[in-house]
């Protein structure tokens, strides 16, 4: 696992002797462009901060498809939500420090799997905060000194988007001043669907159980067992709802991209 200091405090994994693997979102700097590499700083080794090697960053690589934009019907939608972060310095790899194994076919894991337990991890708010945005915010969190680990099942998309529309629908017959994306407001259920459906397209759902997701969890990988003491990553973390306590209580990850990661590692990283 890897820690990431920057504009944003976010979760990563390592994926191999010199390459972290995050969300694009956490080193977006607008534009299409990443933030500066040399204002990242990666700590990693150790699942105590305190005793965890600062590694600098020698190249930010972010999908050139990355999107994060504002539906004036359902709020953020962000698509395409890796990134790739090439380390100044190659690590030293041992029985603690050493890649977590790639799914190749993350989607199919996650159908195949539904409504099993699955691990997410990450450095996030261990005191749950939430404002008006869809996504959670991932600055300036209050952050554990010991990486923490959760629980979560796996839901199925049509389940996913389900929940997420009907919320919309309760809110749209409420109509009060409650309401966050007051646009949607007398619109074709049909295509208030389609749209919710349309962000969650490579997407994993996860739906919490005392579990909470919480800023600078972003970035941090989806885990499942994919054998006896063998731990896959099969998505990273891009957010969730943040409307209140009445709001679908799910989470997104973003699917494990191989064949980008194995292009942009020159083959270094390969999925199994």
């Amino acid at each position: 696992m890897a820690f990431l200091l920057g504009h944003a405090v976010c979760t990563g994994s390592v994926i191999g002797r010199q390459y972290i693997l995050s969300a694009g979102h956490c080193v977006h700097a607008g534009n299409g462009k990443s933030i500066p590499a040399e204002s990242l700083v990666v700590f990693v080794g150790s699942a105590n901060l305190s005793q965890a090697t600062p590694i600098s960053v020698e190249k930010i690589i972010l999908r050139s498809e990355y999107n994060d934009r504002i539906d004036d019907q359902i709020g953020s939608v962000t698509t395409f939500d890796m990134a790739i972060l090439k380390l100044a310095t190659p690590l030293n790899l041992s029985e603690t420090l050493w890649p977590i194994c790639l799914s190749r076919n993350s989607a199919a894991m996650a159908v195949t799997t539904v409504e099993t337990k699955v691990l997410v991890a990450g450095w996030g708010n261990t005191k749950p905060h939430c404002d008006s945005s869809i996504i959670w915010k991932i600055t300036h969190p209050k952050i554990p000194e010991r990486l923490q680990y959760g629980r979560e099942n796996i839901l199925p998309t049509e389940e996913c988007v389900d929940l997420e529309t009907k919320w919309h629908m309760e809110e749209m017959a409420k109509r009060n001043a409650t309401n966050f994306f007051p646009a949607l407001y007398g619109m074709n259920p049909r295509e208030l669907r389609r749209r919710v459906a349309s962000k969650l397209t490579d997407k994993i759902c996860v739906v919490s159980n005392k579990t909470v997701v919480e800023s600078g969890d972003s970035g941090g990988p989806l885990l499942l067992s994919s054998a006896p003491g063998k731990w896959t990553q099969i998505g990273t973390l891009t957010g969730g709802p943040c409307h209140g306590k009445d709001a679908p209580n799910h989470d997104y990850y973003t699917q494990i991209d191989c064949e980008w990661i194995a292009i942009q590692t020159d083959n270094e990283v390969q999925c199994q």
